[in-house]
């Protein structure tokens, strides 16, 4: 990791969320987390009201094309945020945007604060439902996932994911998202992850690698 007179571009969009498209429910949950994280998110990084600073396609079907959107927000967001679930450990579209961002390298801003991320990457996954960490694949197993620093509602995060903490505990559900908001604040201010427009021909679905 180099250190680099660079700043991140504060008008973009910061973050990307990859998720499995759910078969047979539609997207509420999904789209109430990313009104909530992106209004978070927007408060901490000073954004007018309205201006969603990240990125989380509603509209693509597994299969179809990659849209000029999707490359463009692939290849310039800053923190990808993995929803965990059994559906995206099995997702090939979701493989190639990890395998897309990973690509990317990342330097350390050059006035990252004293006590910067304690995550030292890009990547930020979160438990969208309750997971056998020991059966992640490989490459999900190497990145730290996110986990709240307080016990009990960490322990609350680990027994639902956030799927569950919108049906069980809906207070518990906002205090982890702004947490989560706060890591992704923090992740900004300590890294930049170079853009690079993914060549998608040469993506591989990286989950297909053997699990921890």
């Amino acid at each position: 990791m180099t250190t680099v007179g660079v700043r991140i571009d504060r008008t973009g969009r910061l973050f990307f969320i990859s998720y499995a498209r759910p078969s047979g429910r539609n997207l509420g949950k999904e789209k109430q987390f990313y009104k909530d994280l992106s209004e978070d998110v927007g408060e901490l990084q000073g954004r007018e009201v309205g201006q969603y600073p990240g990125f989380m396609d509603f509209n693509m079907k597994p299969g179809t094309i990659w849209s000029p959107e999707l490359l463009e927000a692939v290849g310039h967001c800053q923190v990808l945020i993995p929803l965990l679930s059994r559906s995206l450990t099995t997702s090939e579209w979701c493989a190639k945007e990890w395998h897309a961002f990973s690509l990317r390298s990342i330097q350390a801003q050059p006035d990252a604060p004293e006590i910067g991320s304690r995550f030292g990457s890009g990547i930020l996954p979160v438990l969208w439902t309750p997971m056998n960490k020991t059966r992640l694949p490989k490459v999900i197993g190497t990145i730290q996932i996110f986990s709240p620093a307080d016990p009990d509602l960490a322990d609350l995060y680990e027994q639902h994911g956030i799927y569950g903490l919108t049906i069980e505990d809906k207070e518990a559900y906002r205090r982890v998202v702004w947490e989560l908001a706060q890591q992704i604040d923090l992740l900004l201010e300590t890294y930049h992850v170079v853009p690079g427009r993914p060549e998608v021909d040469k993506l591989l679905n990286i989950f297909e690698e053997p699990h921890r």
